[in-house]
């Protein structure tokens, strides 16, 4: 009896780990591809097509949600909604706290790793991406507020 209760912990946890994974991954490849859409314009044909990128985090967050819904949250749209809502949450809350502290980071790392030309174009990259970022951040954060609350508010 206690190894049937042990395998079904591990595999909800196995799938816990993997569904918020999967939806994080999606969220924060979507940071990117917003990002591109400038860079591309200014430094001309990026080496990837930045609409594989949002197909590709698109794919992630639907895999996410579907095994949250599926497999976690006994089919219930409330509990599904909530907890992506608190997924939603904490990486635009990751992003707001990244901006107000690792811009000049990230700075001095590009000095360290590339070449000047290298570390000009990462630099030039922050500084011009810092206010699209910043609202990136904030959206992620409310709407993961709103989904949580929305999440608790259904009745099933």
């Amino acid at each position: 009896m206690a190894r049937g209760k042990k395998r079904r912990f591990i595999k909800r946890r196995l799938f816990d780990i993997g569904s918020s994974a999967s939806y994080i991954l999606g969220l924060s490849g979507m940071v990117p591809f917003i990002l591109s859409m400038d860079i591309q314009n200014q430094f001309g044909r990026l080496p990837f097509a930045p609409f594989y990128i949002v197909l590709l985090s698109l794919m992630l967050v639907a895999l996410g949600i579907f095994i949250q819904y599926r497999f976690l949250r006994d089919k219930k749209i409330g509990k599904t909604i909530s907890s992506v809502g608190r997924m939603t949450f904490f990486p635009g809350l990751a992003i707001i706290i990244f901006m107000l502290f690792g811009t000049g980071f990230l700075i001095k790392l590009a000095e360290q790793l590339f070449n000047p030309t290298g570390a000009q174009v990462v630099s030039e990259y922050i500084n011009h991406s810092v206010p699209r970022v910043w609202i990136v951040g904030i959206f992620y954060a409310s709407l993961g507020i709103v989904l949580f609350f929305l999440g608790r508010q259904i009745k099933e």
